[in-house]
């Protein structure tokens, strides 16, 4: 993670970090759920039509 600004500073003088940026796994996970949701939707389609 990269630090972008202070947080805060606890009583222990450690920083505090605030991500601003999402990890690059957050966003494959979410195109693998897209991509679960447009297979669901797809054979549900292709099974009322058949």
């Amino acid at each position: 993670m990269i630090l972008t600004s202070p947080g805060d500073i606890n009583n222990n003088g450690q920083v505090i970090a605030v991500g601003t940026v999402p990890e690059p796994e957050t966003y494959a996970l979410m195109l693998a759920g897209l991509g679960l949701v447009r297979l669901m939707a797809r054979r549900k389609k292709a099974k009322n039509a058949g």
